[in-house]
């Protein structure tokens, strides 16, 4: 459902429960292999985990305009430490910075607009 998708990408941006909340965004994606809100979770996970090679191939084909803007941003952000760091500021810039985003976004946000951090 919408709501456990929503608890645990909330769970992973605030790095509570990383390895349970990877298993279960697993769980999902599997049975919905090419939804982009799962794919994303997956990949917050894994980079939550420190593991940038995983978290890069759940971003690989995703429609970034299914995604919220602070969802796009999380993308940015993994995008950015996984070596893609002209593209993660391409996807920043185009975002709203008035854009509605929980405050673990909106931290991603300046991190990938903020090239010297």
């Amino acid at each position: 459902s919408r709501f456990v998708e929503r608890h645990l990408y909330v769970s992973l941006l605030a790095g509570r429960d990383v390895e349970l909340s990877l298993r279960s965004a697993m769980q999902l994606l599997k049975l919905q292999p090419k939804d982009n809100y799962r794919k994303l979770t997956v990949a917050l996970a894994c980079w939550r985990l420190h593991d940038i090679k995983q978290a890069t191939d759940n971003l690989q084909y995703m429609d970034l305009n299914l995604l919220s803007e602070g969802q796009r941003v999380v993308f940015a952000v993994i995008a950015r430490d996984a070596g893609f760091r002209d593209e993660a500021v391409g996807v920043a810039r185009a975002i709203n910075p008035k854009a509605s985003m929980l405050p673990e976004e909106r931290r991603c946000f300046e991190k990938v607009l903020n090239t010297g951090s």
